[in-house]
């Protein structure tokens, strides 16, 4: 590590190659990492990515109304992280896949980058969104409905998915798959924020605010100046 620090790095393999020589298990290093991850998990992943999912969702329980809530979020939201559980669970339960990308990136001392947490997360994500867009259907939304933007945006990338799928198939490169389902759930994590917010230069008096309706990020004014 202290070479590492040092850009010392033909040292540094030198030294861990001994290390490992010494200590061909692994044992203090492979425990170090996962208690680190544990701690990340459930000091991070579990009280803000996890719980955040709850409060829209009992909100509209109590309110028996999604009215507020943009439908385009939540849809977009749903797509990315639907593309974010298939790579997690390909990678981390498929053993075809993980040999794909020992020789692709190393072998097998080579960690994929995937833990069960990433797994974990992802599937309640899914599912929690899935709920969400549920109380879309069945509780009061007014005239509000999902744009034809957002639609053809979810058509545009589930079609692109489904070319690629039948791209890989003849060769059967399931890890050039999954990479794609990746760069679709970071391309929608920069997208998916878009609808909820709103930025209009209208003073209060010509574009109102019902406010016990609105439930999205309003600027009012926008700034004269922008630093960047």
């Amino acid at each position: 590590m202290i070479y590492s620090l040092l850009d010392k790095n033909a040292e540094a393999k030198e030294q861990f190659a001994k290390y490992r020589e010494l200590s061909p298990k692994k044992f203090e290093v492979e425990g170090f990492v996962h208690l680190i991850c544990a701690i990340f998990f459930c000091c991070h992943c579990v009280p803000s990515w996890s719980i955040s999912f709850y409060p829209q969702l009992i909100l509209n329980f109590r309110r028996k109304s999604v009215v507020g809530l943009n439908f385009d979020f939540v849809l977009l939201n749903l797509t990315k992280h639907s593309s974010y559980m298939i790579y997690n669970v390909c990678l981390y339960f498929s053993p075809i896949i993980q040999k794909q990308y020992f020789d692709t990136y190393g072998d097998q001392e080579v960690m994929i980058p995937v833990a069960a947490n990433d797994v974990a997360f992802s599937i309640h994500a899914v599912v929690l969104t899935a709920l969400t867009l549920f109380q879309i259907f069945i509780y009061e939304r007014g005239p509000q409905k999902v744009s034809r933007f957002a639609t053809g945006l979810v058509v545009l990338v589930w079609g692109f998915a489904a070319i690629c799928f039948f791209i890989a198939l003849p060769s059967h490169s399931w890890l050039w798959l999954i990479t794609i389902f990746n760069s679709i759930q970071v391309s929608m994590t920069c997208v998916k924020y878009i609808p909820q917010s709103h930025l209009c230069p209208l003073p209060l008096m010509v574009q109102p605010i019902i406010w016990n309706y609105d439930h999205s990020l309003r600027f009012y004014p926008t700034p004269h100046t922008v630093y960047s």
